[in-house]
């Protein structure tokens, strides 16, 4: 499989395949907590979106069969995926928790998705500088520009598999 990689040059295998090879890859996503108004408008459609295209990918790429499961970041199993395998997390601490668990307390971590106790003010977070970037608003209070963070990582909770985590 190895040296069929190799000659293989497509953009999709090139991302996915160093990452999971030919494992299974979970992606845990949001847990429908409520949306908050502040992200109301685009939250949901953004998350189904992106996971549809993802699961499309997966589905035309991949031979012989798609290696992605899919789960809420709420599902009983969430702990053994994490302890076990490689996962996907979807969404910010405002809509999977498992983000919020996993993610953002890991100190290696420099940027991360954060909100207020209310779960209205949701922010871009530097931990090196301190320093919140807010998404631009117009004066109606409607999102003009969202700021998001791609972490690719080892997993810290299963040894020789990897983390990702997609939120904004």
């Amino acid at each position: 499989l190895n040296e069929l990689m190799a000659l293989n040059d497509a953009p999709f295998q090139s991302l996915w395949y160093p990452l999971i090879e030919d494992r299974t890859i979970t992606l845990l996503y949001e847990a429908f907590l409520g949306q908050p108004p502040s992200i109301e408008e685009f939250s949901r459609q953004h998350e189904s979106v992106g996971r549809d295209a993802l699961r499309a990918a997966f589905a035309r790429h991949w031979f012989p069969r798609s290696p992605l499961v899919e789960l809420f970041s709420s599902d009983p199993t969430v702990d053994d995926r994490l302890a076990n395998g490689d996962v996907l997390l979807a969404g910010s601490p405002v809509n999977n928790p498992v983000t919020a668990r996993v993610i953002n307390p890991i100190p290696d971590i420099r940027w991360t998705i954060e909100h207020d106790t209310a779960r209205q003010d949701v922010f871009l977070y530097d931990k090196l500088e301190a320093y919140a970037y807010h998404p631009r608003r117009d004066s109606n209070g409607r999102l003009c520009a969202d700021l998001g963070v791609l972490s690719v990582m080892p997993s810290p909770c299963a040894t020789g598999h990897t983390l990702l985590s997609c939120a904004g």
